[in-house]
């Protein structure tokens, strides 16, 4: 308080701040209860975590922080930005727990903060709020703001851009933003080559001006290039670096990391993809499920959409332009992933917002969403039933005391939420499915996912391995997965990521034989080839197989390598 008794004026600028964005600040609030639950409650989980997150504990430790490594092996599948990214955390908390899930978990915010403020300058706050809840609803974006895959990060880069270029091109912003939309491109490539996908929204910017729905704003060819310079930018200060160590180290592993992340990954990958391969159509398989709640308002949401094209109302031709082309971009490469597209998903929910204040209150969309909201809550109670009758394998890699504290939890959940549904009739079925689905986001983070940690993550089964190995034992794992190499406290050694099965087991033969008080991990069917159905001991069950520990005693009809490819690897 000041002398005449009013309130300092720096206490009265922050009041009239937060209540000039308490929009925006209750969003981050919910955002951040709904997307932060769970956070630094579990490792890593396969498939893609414990990859990540053990290349980043390696990259932080030996202070390489240009070329990843994962295992004791150069990793050439991705650009590194999102190690950086998730470096930084790491350094920044200590925790490798927390760390991992951060990039993922701040992208999200950061779309949702992007989506909310485009949505405002288009059509104002009210239809600001509907595109952020919305968003915040759909199960695909809360899903890949819960798990560190490289996607959330890179669509944070693709909403930036679209951002960007929207506000410049529809909303006579200054140049700034059009290089912010450039330079968001550039750092999406360096994040995941796809990073340009935001170029795609000048195609129906073009066609706008074709048709005269739009003025064009004339922008001189310096500021193109300048644009150009702001999109190189970031990928120079990756590739120059990177250019020059593999030229200077004369490793020929170097580069063959060089060619393939540059050419490999990008165009092959593209053009002749070789793993998720599927039909042309399959992204129109996986969307009904991943973008649920957004997916039950489509039959209302395209006509709509068709009357406001012919209306000639450009911000839905650039945003339905843009999503339309990024599922056509990733439908004519043969390998498809559900997530590939993310980066699409902000616009379509952004052309979808201006419709929600009358479709929430249609009565089809509230016994639609009401009917969706019920089977929902009784499939949760089938798989709490079904998970009480499974066979041996669950039972073997949870544990009987997992499987029934998981059962009670799904039962009362579902009991809950069923009650909960049925109050509330299907006149609200729009705020039942709302509710259903946040509560069950933090149901999941909070309970489900610390209780299925020991196994999803595979620490329990690592501990029950090194529980009957001495200290100077050696250990070997034939077909590694990373989430042991992450879990182990032991030197560990391995034979290649990405080789045969066949040439492994035989340089496992000749790692075992070369030395006393070895001890290899082999599956079960794998060992089998070599050691027959007797050749050491059954140690559980993980990754869907059981897992045989096998030392130099056991017989086998394998000769074994001459010269075997090993890698040891261990983390102080």
């Amino acid at each position: 308080m000041d002398a005449s008794g009013q309130g300092w004026p720096l206490d009265q600028t922050v009041f009239q701040l937060i209540k000039k964005h308490s929009d925006i600040l209750l969003l981050v609030c919910l955002a951040v209860i709904v997307l932060g639950a769970g956070l630094g409650l579990r490792d890593p989980w396969p498939a893609d975590e414990p990859r990540f997150a053990l290349i980043v504990r390696d990259m932080v430790a030996s202070g390489n922080w240009l070329i990843p490594v994962r295992g004791g092996e150069i990793y050439p599948d991705k650009p590194p930005f999102f190690f950086w990214v998730m470096g930084g955390f790491l350094l920044l908390t200590g925790s490798l727990k927390i760390a991992f899930l951060m990039p993922s978990f701040l992208a999200a915010l950061g779309i949702l903060v992007l989506t909310f403020d485009l949505a405002k300058r288009l059509w104002g706050t009210e239809i600001a709020r509907y595109a952020s809840v919305l968003l915040l609803l759909t199960i695909q974006f809360v899903l890949q703001a819960k798990y560190a895959q490289i996607d959330a990060l890179l669509t944070f880069w693709t909403t930036l851009g679209l951002y960007g270029f929207i506000r410049y091109l529809l909303l006579n912003a200054r140049t700034i933003w059009l290089l912010t939309g450039f330079a968001a491109c550039g750092l999406g490539v360096i994040t995941k080559g796809v990073g340009i996908l935001p170029l795609l929204i000048f195609i129906p910017y073009s066609y706008a001006l074709y048709r005269g729905w739009v003025a064009s704003r004339n922008a001189s060819i310096n500021v193109w290039l300048a644009g150009i310079g702001a999109l190189l930018l970031p990928i120079l200060l990756w590739l120059v670096p990177m250019w020059f160590f593999v030229e200077s180290s004369g490793d020929s592993a170097m580069h063959a990391y060089r060619d393939n992340i540059l050419f490999r990954q990008t165009i092959t990958r593209y053009g002749d993809s070789w793993g998720h391969i599927k039909p042309a159509w399959y992204f129109l398989t996986q969307i009904p499920a991943l973008w649920l709640p957004l997916s039950l308002l489509l039959p209302w949401l395209i006509p709509e959409w068709s009357r406001r094209l012919k209306n000639r109302e450009t911000a839905y031709l650039l945003l339905l332009g843009f999503g339309v082309l990024v599922l056509v971009f990733f439908s004519l490469s043969s390998g498809k992933r559900g997530v590939y597209m993310l980066p699409a998903l902000p616009a379509f929910i952004l052309a979808a917002a201006p419709l929600m204040p009358r479709l929430v209150k249609n009565v089809i969309v509230n016994r639609t969403a009401f009917a969706v909201t019920l089977t929902l809550g009784i499939a949760l109670l089938v798989v709490a039933i079904y998970l009480m009758v499974d066979d041996l394998k669950l039972v073997q890699m949870l544990g009987p005391q997992t499987i029934q504290y998981l059962c009670v939890s799904l039962m009362m959940f579902s009991a809950v939420a069923l009650i909960v549904i049925i109050a509330m009739k299907a006149s609200r079925g729009a705020y039942s499915l709302s509710g259903f689905i946040l509560s069950f986001w933090l149901f999941v983070s909070l309970g489900v996912g610390p209780l299925l940690d020991s196994s999803r993550s595979g620490r329990g089964f690592i501990e029950g391995v090194e529980a009957v190995l001495l200290p100077e034992d050696e250990l070997a794992i034939v077909d590694y997965r990373e989430q042991y190499l992450l879990q182990a406290k032991r030197p560990i050694s391995h034979f290649g990521y990405g080789r045969s099965d066949e040439v492994e087991i035989q340089d496992a033969v000749a790692w075992l034989k070369a030395k006393p008080g070895r001890y290899l991990l082999v599956r079960d069917h794998l060992a089998a080839t070599c050691f027959g159905d007797e050749g050491g001991q059954i140690i559980g069950y993980a990754n869907r197989s059981y897992w045989r520990l096998i030392d130099v005693s056991a017989k086998t009809q394998c000769l074994g390598s001459d010269a075997p490819y090993v890698v040891d690897y261990f983390f102080r």
